[in-house]
Order: C-alpha cells, then structure tokens, then sequence
C-alpha cells in the first residue's frame, strides 16, 4: 500500500495523503502520512519528503460519533418501522370494526322495533346499543385520526390563509349568525407553502372551540393575527371565552379524549387533531388562557418550500 501511494505521487508530481493504523504495546494508533517527491532537471525523483501526525484522538472521537450516528439512525429506523406498524393495525381494527358494528347496530334496532313487554330485556337491549355506539364513536375517531395521518403525503402549495377563514366563515355562517360571533382577521402575511387541507381543518377546529367554550356573558369575539418574516409564519388566535385552568390542565391540553369543560358537548378530539397537523406541517403550537379571561393559540409554520 505504502509503494503503491509512492508511486501515486511521484507519477502525479503531487503530495500524496492517506491514512494509516499500527498496533503497539499501548493500544492502537493512527497515523496520517502525507508524502511529498522531489525531482532534479531531468524529472527523476531523487528523494521523498514526508510526514506522519498521530491523530489517534481525533480518529477516535469521529468513531465514536460515527457510533452514536449509527445507532441514533438505527433507533429512528426501528422507530420508525414501529409507528407504521401502529398505523396498519390502527388501520385495519378501525376499518374492519366497520362492517361488524354495522350490522349489530341495525340489528339492534330490529330488535327495538318488535314489542317486547319484558322491562328487564328493553334494557338490555339498550345499553348493548349505547355500548355499541360509543364503541362506533371510537372507530369514526381512529378513521379521523388516520386521514389526516393520510393527508400528510399530500403536496405543499401556495395556500391563502384569509381564503381559508372566509371560506370557514361562509362554512359556519348559520352558527356565527346564531350565535352572534365576531371574526375578525388581520394578515400581514396571506400565502404561505403548506397543506391546504391541514390548515383549513386547523383553523376550523380552533374557531369552532373558541364559539363551543363561549363565554355566556357576552357574544363571541375571535381575532386572528397571521404574522410573517424571517423563516416562520405565526398564527395567532384569541377568543372571549371561558378560558381554562392551565395550572390544572396544562399537560393535558392537547391529549386525545381529554375534555376540560363537561358542560358543553364534545369528545375531545379537535385539539388533539390540531396539533398533530401542526406537527405534521414541522411547526409548533403553545396556549395562554385564564378562567375567564379567554384562551389565546400560537402557531409557529415553516415558510419554506420542502
């Protein structure tokens, strides 16, 4: 190896590098040689210059981080091996629950549309219907869950985020009438690159909580501020309403089926949602609220490209 780097050099008239590793008695060593040849007039090389520096330190800490490299990569591997693993079996009880679940549910109401005088049999056959509904409930969730994991794969595009709010608006025009809700929207900064879809079911699911948790005092008021510069967008929205208990609630806010609020009708699916879209989208989401006193949501979404 070593006549063979000589001849490198000298037929190349160039200095010639490489690496070399020796055993000793104290443990192994690297070396990295580098060679340089010397010619007279008449271009025959009459002698070799060269040098060896240990940099067995150096070489060590690259093998050691080219170690941890490789096992960071073969956790994420495996990681990642598993979470697709999590989504066909999540894939397959959510669709394959479907049809079974739908049978028992029309035959539970065939059931109920025959006289039975027996008390003790109409309530069974009652809570065997409500047991399969809510266990209907959780499949239509898993599904939710799984399109918008689907979604991901979608292709960013140019997205306008006031379009987005008009078009949630027009959407739920019978429920801001009803309920006397103000929108009002401020962009700086409209397009943006993202996923249509997941941004409109951000915004969606966010407006439609802040007019749930109303506050009974007074009518609905939700303010959007859509800030840009630098490398993020920031979304902001605040509403009037109940706000929640942070100290309380903090860790769980964005938990599946986690509800903070029992008097109003829900199951504790929108926020989860949003967040794994914000997440899907490489961004991040935080929360400031007070009982009382309104709750306000940052989200922080990439502007580039990719």
């Amino acid at each position: 190896m070593v006549l063979g780097k000589y001849r490198e050099a000298i037929e190349t008239a160039s200095t010639t590098t490489w690496e070399e590793v020796s055993e000793y008695p104290l443990g192994k060593k690297y070396g990295l040689v580098s060679i340089t040849p010397v010619f007279d007039k008449a271009g025959n090389c009459i002698r070799m210059v060269g040098s060896v520096h240990d940099v067995t330190e150096k070489k060590e800490q690259e093998l050691a981080i080219n170690k941890v490299n490789a096992e960071r990569e073969r956790a994420i591997a495996e990681l990642i091996d598993r979470n697709k693993t999590l989504e066909q079996y999540t894939y397959v009880v959510s669709h394959n629950l479907r049809a079974p679940l739908a049978n028992i549910i029309g035959l539970v109401d065939i059931l109920r549309s025959f006289n039975i005088e027996a008390a003790d049999i109409r309530d069974t056959i009652n809570d065997i219907s409500d047991s399969i509904l809510k266990l209907d409930n959780v499949v239509n969730d898993l599904n939710a869950i799984l399109q918008v994991r689907e979604r991901n794969t979608e292709l960013k595009e140019l997205v306008s985020l006031q379009q987005i709010i008009d078009d949630i608006s027009l959407s739920i025009a019978d429920v801001i009438k009803q309920e006397n809700v103000t929108i009002k929207a401020r962009c700086d900064v409209d397009n943006i690159y993202s996923i249509r879809s997941h941004l409109y079911s951000i915004f969606y699911n966010l407006i439609l909580n802040s007019i749930k948790f109303r506050n009974a005092d007074e009518p609905p008021i939700i303010t959007i501020d859509c800030i840009g510069g630098g490398e993020n967008t920031t979304i902001i929205l605040r509403d009037n309403g109940k706000g929640i208990d942070l100290k309380q609630h903090s860790g769980k806010m964005f938990r599946l089926y986690k509800r903070f609020d029992t008097s109003v009708k829900g199951k504790g699916i929108g926020l989860f949602l949003v967040k794994t879209q914000v997440e899907d989208l490489n961004g991040s989401i935080t929360v400031k609220s007070e009982i009382g006193r309104g709750t306000e949501f940052t989200i922080s979404l990439p502007n580039n490209k990719d």
